[in-house]
């Protein structure tokens, strides 16, 4: 079933625009903060120094940051957070935030390959430590993130990675992503960071601490396509350790297309998030993050939105039609004006979750033919259409439900996925 439509409503109708993609590297709200400016050393290995020059960076993995955990900070903790990329690339720089908090931290890290699936050991001769302006340390302002220098490793598409972060002392809160459907590790008493052997790392967690970013040099015509949404696009339903989000099989669906250039996939899924509201668990409303979680991604090309059911179930509730469809609008505006394709999708159905009436779904069924009209967009995908069940449209196919009527299941997360026309990324 082909559920993408362009915006004259054809089966395969592209409208391309008529500005160049821009490769967003920008400096929005402080978002890569200069904790460090001190000029780099000549034998660092960040872009420009040296007579070294800068390729193609591009994202390969993105969390967005969620909220934050503990009030205190985590004072002599290492996590091994483990990553996985989307596409590969000759050398690699992090992203490490602390958006959340109102108090500096200071971070030291590395970067490596596991020695394999769901252990905490690096594989031999790939761990790598991270400098920041040529030192092997950074102190994170306060809602500030921060990128490091360039490090010679080549990454593995497809593949998992570790950036493992030490703090030594107590920084206020944590920015974290909550929902990672990732088992990551932890241990405290030292700095492990470096450690080859994963025997330190005897406690696990579901989250990620710090990271936020992982990008490549990349082929020079590679792009990136991100994911922005809820739950849905974040992974509840897929399992854990699986990959098996849907933008997970997009990316795979992209490495394994015969023709075409490399294109990374990168999830801005926030589990909770809504269109037009903050929340304290599920971060700022989308059309507030959009600079830091869409925009300022390197190289990105498209955007591919799902996201409103939040924002029919959740109280305060939207109830009038017209505000969650002003909030795509607007989020296609400010993507279009910077060059970005926009893909919306139609919100799932959720007859069944606890939160489900009559009045949200007459929105959801509003909202879906606008989204169908293709007006706002440079294409659309019908999600809704994809999952629904056809003799009880207002639920999931009972193939598709993980049990809880509102998240799709890996077979419905994969049919998402398939239904994505790849040449109007």
């Amino acid at each position: 079933m082909n559920a993408v439509y362009g915006r004259n409503g054809g089966a395969l109708a592209w409208k391309r625009l008529a500005t160049p993609v821009i490769a967003a590297t920008l400096l929005l709200g402080g978002v890569y903060a200069a904790a460090l400016p001190d000029p780099a050393p000549a034998e660092s290995l960040a872009s420009g120094v040296a007579g070294q020059t800068e390729k193609n960076w591009v994202g390969t993995w993105a969390a967005s940051p969620s909220g934050t955990v503990t009030r205190s900070g985590f004072r002599d903790y290492t996590f091994r957070n483990v990553l996985h990329t989307s596409l590969g690339g000759s050398r690699a720089r992090v992203r490490l935030s602390n958006t959340f908090s109102g108090s500096p931290v200071e971070v030291r890290a590395t970067l490596g390959l596991p020695r394999m699936a769901g252990s905490a050991d690096a594989a031999t001769g790939t761990l790598r430590r991270l400098t920041f302006g040529g030192r092997a340390f950074v102190v994170i302002p306060p809602r500030s993130q921060v990128l490091s220098d360039p490090v010679d490793l080549a990454i593995p598409a497809d593949s998992d990675v570790f950036v493992s972060t030490y703090t030594p002392r107590s920084s206020g809160p944590v920015t974290s992503h909550r929902a990672a459907h990732q088992t990551s590790f932890f241990t405290t008493g030292g700095d492990h960071s470096a450690d080859v052997t994963g025997f330190a790392f005897r406690r696990r967690t579901t989250s990620w601490h710090y990271v936020t970013g992982l990008d490549v040099d990349a082929a020079g015509d590679a792009r990136a396509v991100v994911a922005l949404g809820d739950s849905i696009t974040d992974g509840a339903g897929s399992g854990r350790d699986r990959n098996a989000r849907w933008p997970d099989v997009l990316a795979d669906r992209l490495a394994h297309r015969p023709i075409g250039a490399p294109m990374a996939v990168l999830n801005a899924g926030i589990n909770g998030n809504r269109v037009l509201l903050d929340s304290p668990a599920s971060g700022p409303r989308s059309l507030a993050r959009l600079g830091r979680d869409v925009f300022a991604a390197p190289g990105v090309r498209t955007v591919v939105v799902l996201q409103g059911v939040n924002d029919l179930k959740q109280q305060p509730r939207v109830d009038n039609t017209r505000q969650l469809i002003a909030g795509l609008e607007q989020i296609a505006r400010q993507a279009r004006t910077r060059g970005i394709r926009v893909i919306c999708g139609t919100i799932t159905p959720y007859r069944g979750w606890p939160a489900y009436d009559a009045l949200g779904e007459r929105i959801r069924q509003k909202v879906n033919a606008f989204i169908r009209t293709g007006a706002a967009f440079d294409a659309i995908v019908d999600f809704d259409l994809v999952v629904r069940d056809p003799e009880r449209p207002a639920r999931l196919a009972a193939a598709y439900d993980s049990g809880d009527h509102l998240h799709p299941n890996a077979a419905g997360l994969r049919a998402m996925a398939e239904a994505i026309d790849l040449t109007v990324l």
